[in-house]
């Protein structure tokens, strides 16, 4: 097969796969997006948070904290608090260290939200492990990761993507 051939073929499973549903699965009375925003509150709030630029803790987040661990525009992020507020799922709070300060909070209907939308992910992803088998899932992590640097460091400039093929040339010679 032409390398031109395998490019019109990764773009199409590209474009497939961002029509599935990969974001969390709905639960009750939430979006996909709402559900996302919990989950992302969740693991601040609780320090399991990697991205995270703030204070950790369960005082919650600020919005702006929440917004750029979820790579949304603060209005959009607005947006779903407020919803979320008026179902009951967080709360807003004064941060005592910065009176100027509001936090989001989640309440336990917020928390028992996370657990279930964690546990129908989870689902999904231990159904996608036992149609693949474990070999294939292993192999489908590598290949994503490496996918995953490939687009991080491209998007830096031409030393991070030298960085990147250094490192790829390492772990191929570590494999050997």
């Amino acid at each position: 097969m032409d390398q031109e051939t395998t490019a019109a073929r990764l773009m199409e499973m590209f474009l497939l796969f961002s029509k599935t549903h990969w974001s969390p699965p709905r639960v009750g009375d939430l979006t996909p997006g709402e559900g996302s925003m919990l989950m992302h509150l969740y693991r601040i709030q609780t320090g399991h948070c990697r991205s995270c630029h703030g204070e950790r803790g369960d005082r919650g987040a600020r919005v702006k904290e929440l917004s750029r661990t979820m790579r949304v525009a603060p209005p959009s992020v607005t947006q779903q608090v407020n919803a979320l507020e008026t179902r009951g799922y967080l709360i807003r709070q004064m941060d005592p260290r910065d009176r100027r300060a509001v936090r989001v909070i989640l309440t336990e209907k917020g928390e028992q939200a996370v657990r279930d939308t964690s546990a129908a992910f989870h689902s999904r992803v231990d159904h996608l492990i036992a149609y693949l088998g474990e070999e294939k899932s292993e192999q489908l992590i590598d290949l994503l990761q490496e996918v995953y640097e490939y687009f991080k460091f491209r998007a830096g400039g031409a030393a991070e993507a030298t960085d990147l093929q250094e490192r790829k040339d390492d772990a191929d010679d570590k494999a050997l």
